[in-house]
């Protein structure tokens, strides 16, 4: 399991799809959702909160809940 940082969703997004500024070195490749990389799943959170500028658009605030169970 990989826990790791999120990027607000872009905070402020062209209807969800593209965002002017991110900050990441991967750009817009991982900027929400859920990728797949091989076996493994990463779920990219948008937060709930801003950085730079208090707004939002589409790029709603995400709480995401994980539950983990056991296999035998």
């Amino acid at each position: 399991m990989v826990l790791a940082g999120h990027t607000h969703g872009g905070q402020i997004t062209f209807f969800g799809l593209y965002s002017l500024f991110i900050n990441s070195q991967y750009g817009q490749e991982y900027v929400t959702g859920v990728k797949k990389l091989g076996n493994d799943t990463m779920i990219i959170s948008n937060g709930i909160g801003m950085v730079w500028a208090p707004v939002r658009f589409f790029a709603r605030p995400q709480i995401i809940v994980i539950t983990l169970k056991k296999t035998d």
